[in-house]
């Protein structure tokens, strides 16, 4: 008789945490939707502003101009993104890798600003670079 209590309980606890899983998994894909819809909008914008800045550069008055002139002897600046959780997968690490094989490419010291408490923690450590900014 105990025994099928146990085992009466342990499945009432399985459906309530089915549940429990299915609520969470309604409410991730409504902020997907949300996510997605920024992102297509997002993508719109930065079209639209390469598409300017790519006719501005054309113009013989760019070409003389100091904003379209390449500054050789400055270092580069890195604007890096990263979540402040880690509950985004490989994200923040495939950000890490590919900004330690730009820092490879880049002869000079580079500038570094960090968005995010997981890029602020791993780029605080690092040697080699000069942190402007880490915000979390």
């Amino acid at each position: 008789m105990a025994q099928t209590k146990i085992i009466q309980r342990r499945i009432r606890s399985v459906k309530n945490a089915k549940q429990i899983t299915k609520a969470l998994e309604v409410v991730a894909a409504s902020r997907m939707r949300r996510v997605v819809g920024a992102v297509a909008s997002a993508r719109d914008y930065g079209n639209l502003a390469s598409a300017i800045v790519a006719r501005i550069a054309t113009s013989p008055e760019a070409r003389v101009h100091p904003f379209f002139t390449p500054a050789s002897d400055k270092p580069t600046l890195y604007i890096i993104i990263t979540s402040d959780r880690g509950q985004a997968g490989a994200f923040n690490s495939n950000i890490f890798n590919l900004a330690l094989q730009n820092f490879r490419e880049d002869r000079s010291r580079p500038q570094v600003m960090v968005l995010g408490r997981k890029g602020s923690r791993f780029f605080a450590h690092l040697d080699g670079i000069e942190l402007i900014g880490a915000y979390q």
